[in-house]
């Protein structure tokens, strides 16, 4: 239950900090697998990382990792699991935002294989379509 809550708060506690942090407009999407992992999406519209910038990959690593570790905190914290991230949007590339995987995985998991969550990513980014969706 506990998990529960922490994931229910997320959207709410990221959507009012991120940006008055400067950190962006931000929301958080969340879905659970039929394993109980956790993938968590975050978008944001404007981050400061990416602002004027041109890149072929993706530029975003001080707020992927941030999402990351508070994945992993909660994951290890209340599930006894551990987590992965990936920025699979980046403004920089000429998407109009920014979007974060985190997943959940095992602990005895290495790593993941990214192209499995993509129809997963790809409904959790439907999910806000604004910034204030």
């Amino acid at each position: 239950k506990e998990i529960d809550t922490a994931v229910n708060s997320m959207d709410g506690a990221l959507s009012y900090s991120f940006p008055n942090l400067g950190w962006g407009k931000t929301r958080v999407a969340v879905n659970k697998d039929s394993d109980g992992n956790y993938t968590f999406y975050l978008k944001s519209w404007n981050t400061f990382e990416s602002h004027n910038l041109t890149s072929k990959s993706p530029v975003c690593t001080i707020l992927q990792h941030n999402m990351e570790g508070i994945g992993l905190g909660i994951s290890r914290k209340l599930t006894d699991k551990s987590s992965e991230s990936r920025e699979v949007k980046c403004r920089a590339k000429g998407d109009d935002y920014c979007a974060f995987a985190i997943k959940q995985k095992g602990k005895d998991v290495k790593a993941l294989d990214w192209s499995e969550f993509e129809d997963e990513c790809q409904a959790l980014d439907s999910a806000f379509s604004s910034p204030e969706g």
